[in-house]
């Protein structure tokens, strides 16, 4: 097969792009033709990316004019020069209507939707573009459950397949007489509720726990963080490292016993795949996500903790104080994380999948004009029209440019949805997948 993912060039720390670069060189490796197109503005930087992704030699795309179109145009030259039997957007509003333009040219690509985060304008997109997306594949099985369950797409055109992670050899852990605590990932409140750190730490303090706590991780919210954590930073029980390499994380799970999780909602997390394969015990909140995937058990695989209640948080960290349960937590999460979550079982579940898709009946209905949220250009194109104001606009100076990689490269093109309602949907189709789950203890 030949493969041609559209991504975002701008973010280089997180799950979703680690997913894409060891996707990509396992296909590589597997014969397949697969080609990764990213953005190269000022905001994306292609040089950036492949800097970071040694070996991923991603191609790019450029807006030339700073505007909607040009952005639109852009991807339509890309998918043009790389056409591939499946086109897959990663996180990039504009695929649609550039698909929409080029198809005929194509030679019958398909577009395939990945979908990595509970959000609303994500399943928006859905709805809207249903009529030219071939498939949709989500990385955990709620999001799998909602986009069926939305009927904007046939259920036979939904598929589920995990992120993945390297299986490592545990490294040597040296037994403490204390708690040795992490956390991992993108520093903000909406989805990870880095707050509750706050909360959680005082209600350990209460029950005399000995811990150290590291935070592995950068974000909007890292310097409130570091003001409400000020207290146990002084007394050297507080670390900060930053964001780290890929490469740097095994060994900096190895210098702990536990990964707590405060999130909201994750459609992983990767991070708690790979901290149970380094061998450490998961104290998470139940976040929305986490009882359709069925990996995080309480009392098995980890301690579960109703999301936001942080004397709860503070009870199953205390527990396990507790060396044997301890272990039992962290050799049975091994166990599930090297089986389920590991790089091999990750792209043989992506392979597959793109085959299955490529065996998929033709759409016979010639697909409408994507729907999108029309974006004006500017005062030139209502003088000139848009074909010609464009042209112009290729030898006048350069317009001031995107204020950030969200403005210059949206992510979606959707208005604000309401992402209270998307929540409270991803909660009741949860609950309708596992009404049996075991209460706490």
């Amino acid at each position: 097969m030949k493969l041609l993912f559209i991504a975002p060039s701008a973010y280089l720390l997180g799950g979703v792009q680690d997913w894409l670069y060891m996707l990509t060189l396992g296909l590589r490796e597997r014969g397949h033709n697969v080609v990764v197109a990213v953005p190269n503005n000022k905001h994306h930087r292609l040089d950036k990316f492949n800097e970071h992704f040694g070996g991923i030699e991603a191609v790019s795309f450029v807006n030339r004019t700073s505007t909607p179109e040009g952005r639109i145009r852009g991807l339509c030259s890309c998918l043009i020069a790389n056409k591939a039997d499946i086109i897959i957007g990663v996180n990039i509003g504009d695929i649609y209507e550039a698909f929409w333009r080029v198809r005929e040219k194509l030679n019958g690509s398909r577009l395939v939707m990945t979908i990595h985060a509970i959000e609303a304008n994500y399943f928006a997109d859905v709805q809207d573009y249903s009529n030219l997306i071939d498939a949709v594949i989500t990385t955990n099985r709620l999001t799998e459950l909602m986009v069926i369950r939305s009927n904007n797409i046939s259920s036979k055109r939904v598929y589920y397949a995990p992120y993945g992670v390297h299986v490592v050899g545990e490294y040597p852990r040296e037994i403490g007489t204390y708690l040795r605590l992490a956390w991992v990932g993108r520093i903000e409140n909406t989805q990870k509720r880095v707050s509750d750190l706050y909360r959680i730490l005082i209600e350990l303090d209460k029950l005399d726990l000995e811990f150290t706590l590291s935070i592995a991780g950068d974000g909007i919210s890292l310097d409130d963080l570091k003001m409400d954590l000020e207290f146990w930073v002084n007394k050297e029980r507080v670390r900060f490292f930053g964001g780290l390499r890929k490469e740097d994380m095994p060994l900096f799970y190895s210098g702990h016993d536990v990964l707590l999780i405060t999130s909201q909602w994750e459609t992983g997390p990767i991070v708690a795949w790979e901290a149970m394969s380094s061998g450490l015990a998961i104290v998470s909140s139940e976040y929305i996500g986490s009882r359709a995937e069925e990996a995080l058990i309480h009392n098995k695989t980890a301690l579960l903790y109703p999301t936001g209640k942080a004397k709860e948080a503070a009870v199953q960290i205390k527990r396990l104080e507790d060396r044997f349960l301890r272990t039992h937590i962290s050799d049975n999460g091994r166990a599930l994380a090297n089986s389920r979550y590991s790089s091999k079982a990750s792209l043989a579940a992506w392979e597959a999948t793109f085959e299955s898709i490529m065996n998929l009946p033709i759409k016979k209905e010639l697909p409408k004009r994507a729907k999108r949220a029309i974006r004006a250009n500017g005062r030139l194109e209502s003088l000139l029209g848009t074909n010609l104001s464009e042209k112009v606009r290729l030898f006048l100076p350069s317009p001031v440019a995107a204020s950030s990689p969200g403005s210059e490269w949206p992510h979606s093109l959707q208005g604000k949805n309401d992402q209270t309602s998307i929540l409270r949907f991803a909660e009741e189709v949860e609950r309708s997948s596992n009404d049996d789950r075991s209460s706490f203890i």
